[in-house]
C-alpha cells in the first residue's frame, strides 16, 4: 500500500475502533516503522495485527491494550518487548516469531490465558523460563538454527512440566 493510502487506512481502523464499529485492527505488511500512538488507547480493541512491518520497538504503552485476546507482531525486527506486555492477561494468542528476540520479559508469565505461543525464528539461546509458568498453553511453536539451539538441552524435564497434553513444536533447521 502507498504511503498516503496506508495513512488514510491507518486512520480510518483506528477510528472505527473507536466508535466501537470494530474490535480489531489489521495493519499487516504496511511498512509502518512504529505504531501509532492512537491503539494505545483503544479499550476496545480485541485483536491487533501488526505483522510484516518494519518494526524494532514496542512502546510500554502496549500493557493498555488490556482487553486484547490476539497479539500478532511477527515479521518484524523487535530485539526486546516491555515488560508491560504481562498486563495484556487476556491475550490466548500471541505470535512473535521472525523478530530478532533473544528473551522474553519475566513478566510474560502473567499472561494466564495464552493458549497459543509462536516464537520461531528469533535468537534465542533457550526456551524463556517464563514460559513454563503458562498453565493454559495449548501450542508452543520454536524453531531455532541448530547452531544456536542444542535440540537436547531444550528437550529437558522443563519442557514437559508445561503439560503432557499440550502440543509443543519444536524444530531446528539443518
Amino acid at each position: 500500500m502507498k504511503n498516503k493510502q496506508s495513512s488514510s487506512y491507518v486512520k480510518n481502523e483506528i477510528l472505527r475502533v473507536k466508535k466501537g464499529l470494530s474490535d480489531r485492527i489489521d495493519f499487516y505488511h504496511l511498512g509502518l516503522g512504529k505504531i501509532p500512538k492512537e491503539i494505545f488507547s483503544l479499550k476496545g480493541l480485541r485483536e491487533l495485527n501488526l505483522g510484516a512491518n518494519k518494526l524494532s520497538h514496542i512502546p510500554a504503552a502496549i500493557g493498555n491494550l488490556v482487553n486484547l485476546k490476539n497479539l500478532s507482531l511477527k515479521e518484524n525486527n523487535i530485539k526486546t518487548l516491555p515488560d508491560s506486555i504481562g498486563n495484556l492477561t487476556r491475550l490466548e494468542y500471541l505470535s512473535l516469531d521472525n523478530n530478532q528476540l533473544t528473551l522474553l520479559p519475566e513478566s510474560v508469565a502473567s499472561l494466564d490465558n495464552l493458549i497459543f505461543l509462536y516464537l520461531s525464528f528469533n535468537n534465542f539461546k533457550e526456551i524463556p523460563s517464563c514460559i513454563y509458568s503458562l498453565q493454559n498453553l495449548e501450542s508452543l511453536y520454536f524453531s531455532q538454527e541448530t547452531s544456536k539451539i542444542n535440540r537436547a538441552n531444550m528437550l529437558t524435564n522443563k519442557i514437559s512440566s508445561i503439560s503432557k497434553d499440550k502440543y509443543i513444536h519444536v524444530n531446528n533447521r539443518h
